[in-house]
């Protein structure tokens, strides 16, 4: 038979002795459960994550370009698809001839003639009709030349002439055996490997290894 007793006047409800009986911890417990997704659904949406990401990597392997162009190239859209519903945008690296001069000339002022990357961006600064500041990828406005440009030019291996990707996963440095590169050349190369290489070493060192470096020379 149902109970249908109600509770006294003056004395706990119910539900409120069921509480009373579950202390913090158990509340808590359950709160997370109902928070969270059923398994089936965190597993698809973890399948989604891992093709997507495969996707990106054969994009990177064939030489498209992912992410804003490096200074000295513009990125051309290549269409994929046959009809204009399915139709994806892909990028690739063209040479953008107003500013790839200056990008040699950076790397042997910095590996030849052990110039400083303030010093290079001052110099920099200082002549802009020669050496064109960084456009802003969104606006297509002119920067500035800074400090942090000048390194990220001596960091970035697109001046080899492939396409690079992962260089930087879940906001961590990743080390270069880890990074994703395209299986040949996929654009015109602005350095040379070896100057590439002992730039990139220089660059990556942490300020006061080379201000501690400078000291003892």
């Amino acid at each position: 038979m149902r109970n249908t007793q109600k509770d006294e006047p003056g004395r706990p409800s119910w539900l409120e002795r069921l509480r009373h009986k579950l202390d913090e911890a158990d509340i808590a417990d359950m709160q997370m459960r109902l928070d969270q997704p059923p398994r089936q659904v965190r597993t698809y949406h973890q399948a989604l994550a891992r093709r997507s990401q495969l996707v990106l990597v054969q994009r990177v392997r064939e030489g498209q370009w992912l992410g804003a162009a490096p200074y000295g190239y513009r990125r051309v859209s290549q269409t994929a698809g046959d009809d204009s519903a399915g139709r994806e945008q892909r990028y690739r690296l063209v040479v953008d001839h107003s500013r790839a001069d200056a990008v040699p000339v950076i790397f042997d002022w910095y590996v030849g003639q052990r110039i400083g990357i303030s010093a290079i961006a001052a110099r920099l600064a200082g002549d802009v009709d020669r050496y064109p500041a960084p456009l802003d990828q969104r606006t297509g406005r002119q920067r500035y030349w800074t400090v942090y440009t000048v390194r990220t030019i001596l960091t970035n291996p697109a001046y080899l002439g492939y396409a690079v990707w992962r260089r930087r996963w879940h906001g961590r440095v990743q080390p270069r055996e880890h990074w994703i590169w395209s299986d040949g050349p996929s654009h015109p190369a602005l350095v040379d490997p070896d100057l590439f290489w002992t730039a990139y070493d220089l660059a990556s060192r942490p300020p006061w290894l080379t201000a501690a470096l400078a000291r003892t020379r």
